[in-house]
């Protein structure tokens, strides 16, 4: 794990999500993550790597979220911050990458349902994201 991911560079708190949080970077498609902590200012998630499915997402600007069985965030304006090896690729091809997104301009509504996670996780995650 290298530095930049080891230190956390948000302003605000980080949480963990107590529900299954789904990430589907835009337009990469072929990318499902899995959220792994939430903040007011943006989000970190994991996603596993295939061989080279082609993929950049460096030029992802927007991102769906989906938090299973609450409710479905289309087209979250978002900037990537890192997007970094986890698990380097085995022999069969597969690895895991962790990105971190900060959030762009939100819609009133967007902001509203992320607000209302925010107040009904209880469990900051440490600073250190080792």
């Amino acid at each position: 794990m290298n530095d930049r991911m080891r230190s956390d560079r948000r302003d605000s708190t980080r949480y963990l999500v107590k529900e299954t949080v789904f990430v589907f970077p835009r337009p990469c498609f072929t990318v499902v993550g899995r959220l792994q902590d939430l903040s007011r200012d943006g989000i970190g998630f994991v996603y596993g790597v295939f061989d080279e499915d082609g993929c950049d997402l460096a030029k992802t600007r927007e991102i769906d979220i989906l938090f299973e069985g609450s409710f479905y965030l289309s087209c979250v304006p978002c900037e990537v911050v890192y997007d970094v090896d986890v698990e380097r690729p085995t022999l069969s091809g597969i690895g895991t990458r962790r990105c971190g997104v900060k959030f762009g301009n939100l819609s009133h509504h967007q902001f509203e349902s992320i607000q209302s996670v925010l107040r009904g996780a209880n469990n900051p995650r440490p600073r250190d994201l080792s």
